[in-house]
């Protein structure tokens, strides 16, 4: 370390006046960002409202660790940032009257069967609605009847929607948790027991990062923000509960406790897409849900490179049902995402921004951001859609006119026209070969990756778990659908293909199960309670004084399974139909059919993973056959094949297709490099 001269001569500067452009930065970003004033907050944000977290693993194998608490001032420096900035979005919505805060404050919560002249079919029983005030309207003239009996929301006032929002969130608590690889997540607990609906809690491991990672500047900014939007999204979950279990007074509450459970599902927002109330604010405030990218497997530490913002409902979300028939969830579908500019992060973080009068509704525009980086990505089937090459778009075709869109936008084609210069011989042939292959499909290698590592444990729930998830990047349940997404000659080749082959070949590798569930590594539901505990401020509020337990399933639920069901097998190519009596060599006939199926049309596909395929199973039907020789009858269907077989191959570009009996190499002008 070279220590800065103690002394220095007229117009000379030390070291210790020396100052990187990151040092200047940070000083600019202390003096300009949003300034914190907790007093001017909306109540339920405070700290009094907040709860302590001793940080645990859910076996407790190893010490415990800090305490999570607002009153541990490099928690609260970090926090503090966020919430004041979740204040301001929220006291902007409620300015703006914005029609998606009034739909969550007021709207009709009902059950779709009162409806279904105007929704059709609904999508299960007991499914749940809520309806903003424009469809009520739509709903009104459809059947004759003026005026629409809900106009009166229009004359509630801004003062009227934020006494709600308080009300409304009065049970709604605040803590900190593991919830990887979430931002924070909201909590539906016993409103008896703890009098609490909902306790949202703030991931450690994000606050962590902001507040020891070595991180950018950018980087800091765009955490923060993230945080906030996510918070935004809890919050919208949190108000549905509180609407649906202590909000009796209100006429627009007609869902049912008795009928529904505590844990209702969220309803539909206006009888379409998918019920997930967070999600849907997400896109009527800031244009859809977002995401810092990549996102990094638990444990590693990756810095955000991109904060996107993808338009929902989107087809690759599956965790919850949608309305059948929905158009997001078709083959052809488009995902859109908006890779967001910094400027648009930096703008919320400003001070200035708040303080600008140019722009009297701060909730405008999805908060004054413009669509400039868009990439749209077809719905292939068989699991997340990916990030096409982005387009910059019209700056003259943009609803607002925002000074700083222009300097990003010339900046970017500056930038991009220096690196396509360096990269334009061969980046577009080799990344959409790349793409398109096996290798390409991310999301799917990970899980071969976690399969692999249960077989190496014999852990059966794991293995067939991610085995049964696999084997369905075709849909084998849908003989059309499933036929449709096969490689066809001409076509260029999707990676769907393979990871049903290996699906096929996982569930030729591991013992057949045969209960429904099959219950694994513990013999209960494993499941435990964190602790949370109130803060100082916290303590002193009378309703605020008591511990909160918030229960959930022991690991995370991909990576650590507790149950699987049994496994299946379907004729997709002969009857259809589900094939009842059958061992693991018929998952391996399957196999067979397939490739002959896919020589006979002549497809083209990478011979590196129709190799490594065939390989493994030439591998596994030879292990197979040794078993069912040492174990009679179907005893060979329950044991353990001594290893896994299949590996994934080292990239090459090489294609393969089917001639004169044998796979051979292929060359394609444009596509073999």
């Amino acid at each position: 370390m070279v220590e800065a001269p103690i002394t220095a001569g007229p117009g000379q500067v030390t070291f210790g006046e020396l100052q990187t452009n990151e040092e200047k930065h940070f000083e600019v970003y202390e003096r300009e960002r949003i300034k914190v004033d907790e007093t001017k907050w909306l109540p339920f944000l405070r700290k009094n409202r907040w709860f302590d977290w001793i940080e645990v693993e859910s076996d407790f194998a190893v010490e415990a660790g800090r305490t999570w608490s607002v009153d541990d001032p490099k928690v609260w420096e970090v926090v503090a940032i966020i919430l004041e900035l979740v204040n301001r979005i929220l006291e902007a919505l409620i300015r703006d009257k914005h029609e998606g805060l009034q739909t969550m404050l007021y709207g009709r919560m009902d059950y779709w069967e009162k409806e279904m002249d105007i929704l059709g079919p609904e999508p299960e029983p007991d499914s749940a609605i809520i309806l903003s005030l424009p469809f009520e309207q739509e709903i009104s003239r459809s059947r004759g009847v003026h005026p629409c009996p809900w106009d009166w929301i229009l004359d509630t006032t801004s003062a009227q929607w934020r006494e709600r929002l308080i009300k409304l969130m009065t049970t709604v608590g605040w803590s900190f948790r593991t919830v990887y690889p979430a931002e924070a997540v909201a909590y539906t607990i016993d409103l008896e027991e703890t009098r609490h609906t909902t306790m949202i809690c703030i991931s450690v491991q994000k606050v962590l990062d902001i507040m020891e990672a070595d991180r950018t500047l950018g980087e800091l900014c765009m955490m923060k923000v993230d945080i906030a939007l996510t918070i935004v999204h809890e919050i919208m979950h949190a108000i549905g509960q509180a609407r649906y279990r202590n909000d009796p007074d209100y006429d627009g509450n007609r869902l049912d406790l008795a009928r529904s459970g505590i844990f209702c599902r969220e309803p539909f927002l206006d009888g379409d897409g998918i019920a997930e109330l967070g999600n849907n604010m997400d896109t009527h405030f800031f244009g859809g849900s977002k995401q810092l990218v990549p996102l990094a497997p638990q444990g590693v530490n990756a810095p955000p490179l991109s904060f996107v913002i993808t338009e929902f409902p989107y087809a690759s979300y599956t965790r919850i049902p949608h309305v059948p028939g929905s158009a997001f969830a078709e083959i052809g579908a488009m995902t859109v995402n908006h890779f967001v500019e910094s400027t648009w992060v930096s703008k919320m973080l400003s001070e200035s921004f708040w303080q600008d009068d140019s722009y009297p509704n701060k909730s405008e525009n999805y908060f004054h951001r413009n669509f400039l980086f868009i990439s749209q990505s077809p719905n292939k089937g068989g699991g997340p859609v990916g990030f096409e090459v982005a387009e910059v778009q019209d700056l003259t075709q943009m609803p607002f006119d925002y000074p700083d869109d222009a300097v990003v936008v010339r900046e970017w084609h500056e930038r991009n026209a220096m690196w396509n210069n360096f990269r334009d011989p061969w980046w577009p042939r080799y990344h959409f070969d790349w793409t398109w292959s096996p290798w390409g499909d991310r999301f799917s290698r990970r899980k071969l990756q976690w399969f692999a590592d249960g077989f190496v444990q014999r852990d059966s729930v794991k293995c067939t778990s991610v085995a049964r998830n696999v084997v369905t990047a075709l849909p084998w349940k849908d003989q059309d659908l499933y036929f449709k997404m096969l490689p066809r000659m001409g076509a260029e080749e999707q990676p769907q293909w393979a990871y049903h082959c290996i699906g096929l070949l996982m569930l030729a590798s591991i013992p057949l199960q045969q209960r429904q569930p099959v219950i694994g590594r513990y013999q209960q539901p494993g499941s435990w309670a964190t602790e949370h505990t109130p803060s100082m401020e916290a303590a002193a509020v009378s309703h605020q004084d008591q511990t909160v337990y918030l229960w959930s399933t022991f690991g995370n639920v991909d990576d650590k399974p507790t149950e699987a069901g049994r496994t299946r097998l379907y004729d997709v190519l002969g009857t259809g139909r589900e094939i009842v009596d059958f061992t693991q060599f018929d998952y391996l006939a399957l196999f067979d059919r397939l490739l002959q199926h896919m020589a006979m049309v002549r497809v083209v596909v990478h011979s590196g993973f129709l190799n490594a395929l065939r390989s493994a199973k030439h591998n596994i039907l030879k292990e197979r056959q040794d078993l069912q020789k040492k174990y009679p009858g179907r005893g060979h269907t329950t044991k353990w094949l001594s290893r896994w077989h299949f590996e994934v191959p080292e990239y090459s570009p090489q294609l393969s297709s089917f001639s004169d009996g044998s796979w051979v190499e292929v060359y394609i002008e444009g596509r073999n490099l």
